[in-house]
This record gives structure tokens, C-alpha cells and sequence, in this order.
């Protein structure tokens, strides 16, 4: 988890820097002003306005070192009244499954929910060279890689915040460099919808024939509202290797 912080730092930074280098505003659909985003030298930091029961509420949220510090306001008539702050973390399981433990400092209660439960990793295709190209499933984006393995997942995301979701959304994603796709737009879009499961796929391609100097593989990652994953949520996240072949 120690290096999840850097690389999903690094993907906010790609997916939602769009006004500037240093800051972004996003709308979520049930949010009275618009989404802040920027990044710190150790995490990132959110603030936004959401309603719950038709109350407006603030919400200041930072990301330092894998932990998600959040404080809750209620506005009323432009004052902010502070209501809880939390503290929450991740354990990563040696069976695949994370664990999120939320820490409510205000009123000393500690939970713990499963956020990620891995439910299937299937190998598609033979890693080997043996296997002819036609036989091969490609990269929808480059025709160079071919489909070695896909495992699927079920995240519980109850309870859990927007800057929480987000850093949750990013333990799929290890290792490499986001290429296009947004974690936070998808993250917003959850908790405003009130959608307490997510599924997700994630598809891992390998260079075929010679992979001089080119990463050392390539992966999908794809989010869905339902189990069946037909009703995808956000766009497609596809990220690759920052390691490159040598052969």
C-alpha cells in the first residue's frame, strides 16, 4: 500500500488537472458547488459541497500517506458547523482483499468494512510465444499486445467518503503509469448516486514478438455499477508498465 499513494497521486494529477497545473474544479451531480482538487508533496487534498436529506454539507478532505483525513461541516445561512472528523486507512489482506478501518475521532467508534474482495483471476491467453497471433485477443489500443490475464473484483463502498472512494478505486490499479481515464470523476459519481457496490475488470496484454524498449505490459481497468458488468461507471482506465522489456 506504501506505494499506492505515489501512483495514484500522480493519476489525480493526470485526470483532473485541467484549469492549471496546480488545481481543478469538477460539478458532481448533487453537488452545490464544484469539486476542489490539488496535490500536496505527500497525497492529495478535496473539498466539496454535497446534500444528504436535504441538508448541505462541506466536506474538507486530505490524503497523507494512504490516510484519508476527513472533516465534516453542516452549512446553515454561509456558517459552517463542524459535525465529525474522521481518519481512514486501508489494510491490504494476504488474500487480495482490502480492508478499510474508519477512525471517527469525534465520537471514538471504529469500523471496518471490505472494500475489495477479489472473486476470480482468470488466465485468457497462454503467455508463451508457442500460440499463433491469430489466436491472440489484442489491445483495443495496440495491436503490438495481447490479452495474458483478466481478474475481476466486487469493492463495498458504504460509509466510505469521496476522497475515500477514490484512493479505494486506485488499490486496483499497482504499479505503472495512467494513460488516460479518471478516478475521481468516478469516485463522485458513486457516493452522489448512492451506489454502495462497485465490480471492476482488470485485463493485463503482454508484447508480442520483440519488446525492446517498450512497456512491459499494458492493463484495462474497467468499473461497473452491476455484477453482471453491463452498466459500466466512468470511463475506461488504461495504465502501463513504467519498466521496459529488454528483449
Amino acid at each position: 500500500m506504501k506505494n499506492l499513494k505515489k501512483h495514484l497521486s500522480m493519476m489525480l494529477v493526470v485526470t483532473l488537472l485541467i484549469v492549471n497545473a496546480n488545481m481543478a474544479t469538477f460539478a458532481g451531480s448533487n453537488l452545490n458547488n464544484s469539486l476542489v482538487f490539488y496535490e500536496t508533496n505527500n497525497g492529495f487534498v478535496m473539498q466539496y459541497e454535497k446534500n444528504e436529506d436535504g441538508q448541505t454539507y462541506y466536506y474538507d478532505e486530505k490524503v497523507v500517506n494512504d490516510i484519508v483525513y476527513t472533516k465534516k461541516y453542516k452549512k446553515n445561512d454561509g456558517k459552517l458547523n463542524f459535525v465529525e472528523e474522521l481518519q481512514t486507512s486501508f489494510d491490504k489482506k494476504s488474500n487480495g482483499s482490502v480492508v478499510a478501518v474508519i477512525d471517527n475521532r469525534t465520537t471514538n467508534v471504529v469500523q471496518s468494512h471490505v472494500v475489495i474482495e477479489e472473486e476470480i483471476s482468470l488466465v485468457e491467453r497462454s503467455s508463451g510465444m508457442m500460440l499463433m497471433a491469430a489466436s491472440k485477443e489484442w489491445h483495443p489500443k495496440d495491436d503490438e499486445y495481447y490479452k495474458v490475464t483478466r481478474s475481476t473484483g466486487h469493492k463495498g463502498l458504504s460509509n466510505l467518503t469521496t476522497a475515500a472512494v477514490t484512493f479505494a478505486l486506485g488499490t486496483v490499479i499497482t504499479g505503472g503509469n495512467l494513460v488516460s481515464g479518471g478516478l475521481a470523476g468516478i469516485a463522485t459519481a458513486v457516493v452522489n448516486g448512492g451506489w454502495s457496490n462497485l465490480y471492476y475488470e482488470n485485463t493485463t496484454y503482454y508484447p508480442y514478438g520483440s519488446g525492446a524498449g517498450r512497456p512491459l505490459w499494458k492493463k484495462i481497468v474497467k468499473y461497473y455499477y452491476d455484477r453482471d458488468r453491463t452498466n459500466q461507471c466512468g470511463d475506461t482506465l488504461y495504465y502501463e508498465a513504467d519498466i521496459l522489456t529488454k528483449y
